[in-house]
């Protein structure tokens, strides 16, 4: 404590990016008093700095559009816990809308993170992964590292420090690498996108709304409800590109280097022709219904089906869900499943032509779970498509009617 004392006068403060240790508690002393009355996380710090008017906290950086429009902030529980207000999120007053995650990570120190308690520290951060999801926006900060990882681990999107956004906010923009200046859909669609595929930072920008309500339209199409806890997203190469710009924009990755490792892991998500891909979600928000559902819903993955013709209880044919192979080898638990599955539905020509012609379904049957839900016409286009590798656009008249809620 003495070797920190020294920077630690009236003219140093002493910042860390974790949470702010208390050092009069572990070293009680008149240098840990002194070390601590001028120890701040980073948010703490550049308020200080604001209040005082010795910093602007104007955002220069979000009219160049190096800083999202809309962040998801966890509030980690240590803020929480000692009523420390809200760190970080109230940096965000001074211009970007912010919308706050209080749910608890199930990382408690580190107890979330030991081998023995991992699966239950997962089912406990269930409700914070929801909670970040249904926020609707990929641009996702925390100041702990460690809850950080669970957000990671149960929703699949990487959360940033606030001070790197923060520091994109007070900055100059940095020169992304130039892509293609438009986003469409492609009448043939791709089965492995490629670094071209990607907008730069400022390209996206500028087309970012419209093609992201065009995403959230298509998507609306290939989600299907099946029971009250289950819902399968069919992607395409729209749904899958549009998770890597945003990756890339959260985290400002302008390097051939960095969206490559970015496709590696979502090109395994696009449909191929003859076999869709989908992702699977457990839709779960209380303790209880985790510790009930996810023990008993062993083998999910494995128990989706496509019910193509016929009626209901005798289909002419039946297309079974497989486990898309990197997410089939991580299932190494038996005891208990994930919340969040990617499968893959190989059809054979004659299913595909049941599936376009109709009436078709989708059922999970497993033991301890058993519903249906017939497919409507423009799903059932959305997904024909896939299969014969096109790419259905969201506009045709169907489609529109659907959205819009007329008959």
């Amino acid at each position: 404590m003495t070797a920190t004392y020294y920077p630690a006068d009236a003219r140093y403060s002493v910042d860390r990016p974790g949470p702010r240790a208390v050092g009069p508690t572990y070293a009680p002393g008149p240098d840990a008093e002194l070390v601590a009355c001028h120890a701040f996380e980073p948010a703490e710090h550049l308020l200080r700095l604001h209040d005082t008017g010795r910093l602007d906290l104007a955002f220069p950086g979000r009219e160049r559009g190096q800083v999202p429009d809309v962040v998801i902030h966890y509030v980690p529980c240590h803020q929480r816990a000692r009523r420390r207000g809200l760190g970080a999120a109230h940096c965000w007053r001074a211009g970007i809308p912010c919308d706050l995650v209080e749910r608890c990570s199930g990382i408690d120190g580190s107890w979330g993170v030991r081998a023995a308690n991992n699966e239950r520290a997962r089912q406990v951060a269930q409700p914070m992964a929801r909670a970040v999801r249904d926020a609707g926006n990929g641009s996702v900060c925390g100041e702990c590292m460690l809850a950080n990882g669970a957000i990671l681990q149960g929703t699949g999107l990487r959360p940033v420090h606030p001070v790197q956004v923060l520091s994109r906010a007070l900055r100059h923009p940095r020169r992304g690498v130039a892509m293609t200046p438009k986003l469409t859909p492609n009448r043939t669609a791709k089965t492995e996108l490629t670094i071209d595929d990607v907008l730069d930072q400022r390209e996206y920008e500028r087309v970012r709304d419209e093609y992201r309500q065009e995403v959230m339209a298509r998507k609306r199409l290939r989600r299907v409800s099946v029971g009250p806890i289950v819902t399968v997203l069919f992607e395409c190469e729209e749904t899958v590109r549009f998770q890597v710009q945003e990756m890339a924009r959260v985290e400002r990755i302008v390097s051939d280097e960095g969206i490559q490792a970015e496709l590696d892991v979502y090109n395994k998500l696009l449909p191929v022709p003859g076999e869709l891909s989908a992702t699977l979600f457990i839709e779960l928000t209380s303790e209880g219904d985790l510790r009930w559902w996810l023990p008993r819903l062993v083998g999910i993955e494995r128990s989706v089906l496509f019910e193509l013709g016929g009626t209901d209880g005798a289909p002419l044919a039946t297309v079974r869900s497989v486990p898309e192979v990197t997410h089939g080898e991580a299932l190494t638990r038996e005891a208990v499943t994930p919340a969040v599955h990617y499968l893959r539905f190989p059809f054979e020509p004659d299913q595909v032509q049941l599936l376009a012609t109709g009436p078709a379904a989708l059922a999970v049957r497993h033991p301890e779970y058993e519903h249906r839900s017939e497919l409507s016409g423009t799903t059932r286009r959305q997904l024909v498509a896939d299969l014969e590798g096109r790419s259905e656009p969201v506009g045709t008249a169907g489609d529109e009617r659907r959205l819009s809620g007329r008959p």
